[in-house]
């Protein structure tokens, strides 16, 4: 019988693409569970990290620090999700980001060379992880599009056309950082808008 847990993650699993009750047990299988609370790194800049993480519950931003301590927030989630992949977030087994948790959450982390190992022995595994990398790329590089050729007034209607409880859930100082935008700036186009 599946845990509550694990029926969030199966839920999260056959929102990117259907997959058979078998090869969803198999994953769920894999999985552990962590419970975080805000302001709460689930995995810090630079440290090692060999896990995909699935967001059951709460909010999320990855994000980066400059050598001087600047942060730059490079993306959102909220709800029921899969968060970046862990080799498009990685280099060499250290992480490229910084995920801080936003609000209370809970995480699903299964090992990346487990579901690797998952992957090469089953075929509608492999074609899931390879739909969830494609899905990451496209929205990564819708992002890169919007930061150089948009507005800012443009920026933030593309923002709430890709979160649409994105105002209201995450923190206005990160959605401006997000956007490539000051929060002086974010301020004044919501106020125009």
């Amino acid at each position: 019988m599946f845990s509550e847990k694990n029926r969030l993650l199966g839920q999260i699993i056959t929102s990117i693409q259907k997959m058979s009750a078998t090869n969803i047990e198999r994953l769920c299988g894999a999985a552990n569970f962590k419970k975080m609370e805000k302001g709460d790194i689930l995995v810090h800049q630079s440290c090692e990290d060999h896990f995909e993480y699935f967001l059951l519950k709460g909010k999320c931003r990855n994000l980066i620090r400059d050598a001087d301590g600047r942060e730059v927030t490079l993306g959102f989630a909220s709800g029921l999700g899969v968060l970046t992949p862990n080799i498009a977030r990685t280099r060499e087994g250290n992480s490229l980001v910084e995920i801080e948790m936003l609000g209370a959450s809970e995480i699903a982390l299964i090992n990346s060379n487990k579901l690797m190992e998952l992957m090469v022995e089953d075929e509608e595994i492999r074609d899931w992880g390879n739909t969830v990398m494609r899905q990451d790329l496209q929205r990564m590089m819708a992002k890169e599009w919007s930061l150089a050729a948009l507005s800012a007034k443009e920026k933030l209607e593309w923002f709430r056309s890709d979160f649409p409880e994105g105002e209201a859930t995450f923190p206005h100082i990160h959605i401006a950082s997000y956007l490539g935008i000051t929060p002086v700036t974010l301020s004044r186009v919501r106020a125009r808008a």
